[in-house]
C-alpha cells in the first residue's frame, strides 16, 4: 500500500529534480555536458518506466475477475484478507498511473534536455 505513494510522487520529485543521483562527473560537467548526461539517462530511464507501467498493468490486470472487468485477466477479484475485504484492484491501479506520470515527466524532461542541448550548442558556434 506504501508503494502506491512513493510511485505517484516519483513524477513529482523528478520534475522537480530531486532524485538522488551520482555526481561523480555531472557536478562538474557544463550546462552542454549536463544535458547530454541527462539525454543518455534519459534513455534508461524510458526503458525503466515502459516496463514498469507493463508490469504495473500484468499485476493490476490479474487482480481483476475477467467476468467482471474488461481487460481484467485474473479469476477473482482479489482483496485482503481483513474483515473489510478491500479491493486491491484500485490500489494497484495506481501502479499505472503512476507509471504513465513518469513516463510522461521523462519525456518532458527528455525534450526539454534536448533543447538546452541544441541552444548551448547554437549559442557556442557563434
Amino acid at each position: 500500500m506504501f508503494g502506491m505513494q512513493y510511485i505517484l510522487a516519483g513524477a513529482f520529485a523528478y520534475f522537480h529534480d530531486a532524485h538522488v543521483r551520482v555526481d561523480l562527473f555531472y557536478a562538474k560537467a557544463t550546462p552542454r555536458g549536463k544535458a547530454s548526461i541527462d539525454i543518455v539517462t534519459s534513455m534508461f530511464f524510458l526503458i525503466f518506466a515502459l516496463a514498469f507501467i507493463w508490469t504495473g498493468w500484468t499485476i493490476f490486470s490479474s487482480s481483476m475477475n475477467q467476468n467482471q472487468f474488461f481487460l481484467a485477466r485474473g479469476h477473482s477479484n482479489e482483496v485482503s484478507f481483513t474483515e473489510w475485504t478491500i479491493a486491491y484492484y484500485p490500489v494497484k491501479a495506481t501502479l499505472v498511473i503512476g507509471g504513465v506520470l513518469l513516463l510522461v515527466q521523462g519525456i518532458a524532461r527528455f525534450i526539454k534536455d534536448v533543447q538546452v542541448f541544441n541552444r548551448v550548442g547554437e549559442a557556442g558556434a557563434r
